[in-house]
């Protein structure tokens, strides 16, 4: 399909949205996961000192 330029503009205005969502999701789970390893460490290490 042939897109006039100021479509395709929009379009592609959309997928740097989507990938800016994505890109905060991604992060966010990054974030989380590496709290959950931390704290993972912190409840063994409580476990090993006692």
């Amino acid at each position: 399909s042939e897109e006039t330029p100021k479509e395709e503009a929009e379009i592609e205005e959309i997928e740097r949205g989507k990938n800016i969502e994505n890109m905060d999701i991604v992060y966010v789970e990054i974030k989380r996961q590496q709290y959950e390893m931390n704290s993972d460490k912190e409840a063994s290490t409580n476990l090993s000192v006692v």
